[in-house]
């Protein structure tokens, strides 16, 4: 799976895992499963998530 393959779907799904759970790492490595990722590529699609949602007021 390649970095464009990783939809707003996916990273929407993957926040709201971050936002909603007791338990995000469950729920991270489901949506990843369910959309067919390597749980390898976990921490660099995190990382990318919030690269992207800093703003130019945030570090």
């Amino acid at each position: 799976m390649t970095k464009a393959e990783i939809n707003d779907e996916i990273k929407e799904a993957i926040r709201a895992c971050i936002a909603d759970k007791k338990n995000p790492n469950n729920c991270i490595e489901k949506v990843l499963t369910e959309h067919d990722i390597p749980l390898e590529k976990k921490d660099d699609i995190l990382i990318s998530i919030i690269k992207n949602n800093a703003g130019p007021d945030q570090p």
